[in-house]
């Protein structure tokens, strides 16, 4: 059964960020999906103050995967009451515009109501 949740593993934390070209801190955070121990995708975001931006997203060649995380990671930010969430120059600006997740290409800003849409079937 694939699970999908923060890491609580701060070495797990650690390496995806260390292997993704960032630091962990306390700002800093991953979301996992893993089957039996084995990470199948991962995002790494921050949240400072009522700021979200996705880093990260692995893998970026499996749409469903990747789809998954990023509604996962943009469940924490509708939880938290965060209306503002953008993505990094890390972030595959071609797959978030496959998933339908860009909000606006200029700010970098992310849809977080497309959470509540129809996940990737509808890719364009």
């Amino acid at each position: 059964m694939i699970k999908v949740q923060i890491a609580e593993d701060k070495i797990l934390s650690e390496k995806l960020c260390k292997e993704s070209g960032f630091t962990l801190t306390d700002t800093r955070f991953v979301m996992v999906a893993e089957d039996k121990g084995e990470i199948l995708a991962y995002s790494v975001f921050t949240i400072d103050k009522n700021i979200m931006t996705l880093e990260y997203l692995c893998p970026e060649q499996d749409a469903l995967m990747a789809d998954a995380i990023i509604r996962s990671t943009l469940h924490i930010a509708a939880t938290r009451g965060l209306t503002e969430v953008f993505y990094g120059e890390k972030c595959s600006e071609k797959l978030l515009l496959l998933l339908r997740f860009i909000k606006d290409k200029e700010t970098k800003t992310l849809d977080v109501s497309r959470l509540f849409e129809d996940s990737c079937s509808g890719c364009k």
